[in-house]
């Protein structure tokens, strides 16, 4: 996944048209594809999604400790997902010392190795490092791709370029005005349209007198102060 507007056709970046980062999972062929045929060089991510999965396959073979592994990925999420440079190094080293202790020294050196290898791949994975980055899985181009070949393609193998694209238009159309009748119409029966209602229904009923300004580009400053 790139996040950003898209380059021009020579592959040169304008001031204008730049691309901010590049999400894929470990697998490093696409990126290094990516800095070999474009000019820019982005900044790498790891998807969210990815490398959860990835703890939890070496973790049920590297971790002895039934505990510890029941624990493992509800503590490493939690590192994971915190957004406080600060805190993130307290969970972390915490973490780490907690491994040494059960002497799962297997797990502990897979985890130093391949994800605090310098502070470059750190800043691949950890949610304090990419604040504003907007995005942190890829998890919604993948269900898309599952569709378009599973739904639309019924997976053949031997596809023409005038046949996908067409498919593929035809797939966005669709999806298109399903997000249309969704925002209209909310389905109750979707989790994330029910997170939704309860929020708005929620918002609607406090009373308050709130105020929201912005302080520079990304950052709000609301002010709050409730009814007398």
């Amino acid at each position: 996944m790139i996040v950003g507007p898209l380059t021009t056709a020579s592959g040169e970046t304008s001031a204008e048209n730049k691309r901010e980062y590049f999400m894929s999972d470990d697998d490093p062929k696409y990126y290094n594809a990516w800095i070999k045929k474009v000019v820019s060089r982005l900044r790498r991510l790891l998807c969210t999604w990815h490398v959860v999965k990835n703890w939890n396959i070496q973790a049920k073979k590297k971790i002895k400790d039934a505990n510890l592994k029941n624990q493992m990925k509800t503590e490493m999420k939690r590192i994971l997902n915190e957004t406080n440079k600060d805190r993130f190094l307290q969970l972390t080293n915490a973490y780490l010392e907690k491994l040494q202790k059960a002497n799962e020294v297997e797990f502990l050196n897979y985890f130093l190795t391949y994800y605090f290898l310098g502070e470059e791949r750190i800043e691949m994975w950890a949610h304090c490092h990419r604040k504003n980055a907007g995005i942190n899985t890829n998890m919604a181009i993948e269900s898309f791709n599952n569709l378009l070949k599973t739904n639309q393609l019924k997976r053949k193998v031997k596809v023409t370029i005038e046949k996908l694209l067409d498919t593929i238009e035809d797939l966005v159309d669709i999806k298109m005005w399903q997000r249309i009748l969704n925002i209209e119409r909310p389905n109750a029966n979707n989790y994330q349209d029910r997170i939704i209602i309860k929020a708005h229904r929620k918002a609607e009923a406090m009373k308050t007198d709130v105020n929201v300004f912005e302080k520079e580009e990304g950052k709000f400053y609301v002010n709050r102060r409730p009814f007398l």
